[in-house]
């Protein structure tokens, strides 16, 4: 359960309540467009709650060849600039809602497609600043959303070569570096695992997609190896 906070003018706020919302055991929260706040639940599927009116919505996503129970865990949302809506669930894979037509695609790990969803196990979503759709599994690293027309997902793990690999094949969180980046030739992810944190820098003019990946653990001074959250400070 949770309460809304509307803030009026930065100083003011007025406490909504959803008496609809007092049994949900809410996992992830995602502000969306149209006033949409985005809940994923743990045991209780997605939802869409219109903080305007206040009204409650329930989304059933489902796919008859994979296991429908893993659809009511939803661990992460986010919202690309298409207005789509991508979940990520525990076991469940990966999907994206069309709000609209109410079409779901759904991408799940396929043993013998390297192509495919690295891990059913989606920890975290992340869009960078030109778009692109970037997934952080546990257990399969890191994947990033190639484009409609491939509909398949490029991966970094620990079995990559040189500096081509992460320290960890679970990640908790994405933070792209935008006052520590001036070049639109390059991205920079900062991204939190479970063995400490990861700087990733890809070309975004290299279509073999290759990365430079460092490194850092309580061995390089972190307080502690898991990295559940990040934030870029105004110097980068």
């Amino acid at each position: 359960s949770f309460f809304i906070f509307d803030f009026i003018f930065g100083c003011k706020a007025s406490i909504i309540q959803n008496p609809d919302l007092h049994s949900l055991n809410v996992w992830s929260l995602f502000s969306g467009s149209d006033d949409k706040l985005w809940i994923g639940t743990y045991g209780q599927g997605l939802k869409e709650l219109n903080v305007k009116t206040n009204k409650l919505k329930s989304w059933k996503i489902d796919n008859p060849n994979f296991n429908p129970a893993s659809f009511a865990y939803v661990k992460t949302i986010l919202e690309d600039n298409k207005g789509m809506i991508w979940i990520g669930f525990w076991g469940g894979g990966l999907a994206r809602l069309n709000t609209k037509t109410k079409k779901v695609d759904h991408w799940r790990n396929e043993k013998d497609n390297p192509s495919s969803l690295s891990y059913n196990d989606v920890w975290t979503l992340f869009k960078d600043r030109i778009g692109r759709i970037w997934i952080g599994t546990n257990g399969g690293g890191l994947d990033l959303f190639l484009n409609e027309k491939q509909n398949g997902f490029h991966n970094w793990n620990t079995s990559g070569e040189n500096k081509q690999s992460l320290n960890s094949n679970n990640i908790y969180t994405i933070c792209e570096s935008i006052n520590g980046n001036k070049s639109d030739d390059k991205t920079i992810l900062w991204i939190g695992t479970a063995n400490g944190l990861n700087k990733f820098t890809v070309n975004n003019n290299d279509s073999k997609l290759n990365a430079e990946i460092v490194y850092y653990t309580v061995a390089d001074g972190l307080s502690d190896n898991a990295i559940e959250s990040i934030l870029e400070d105004e110097n980068g």
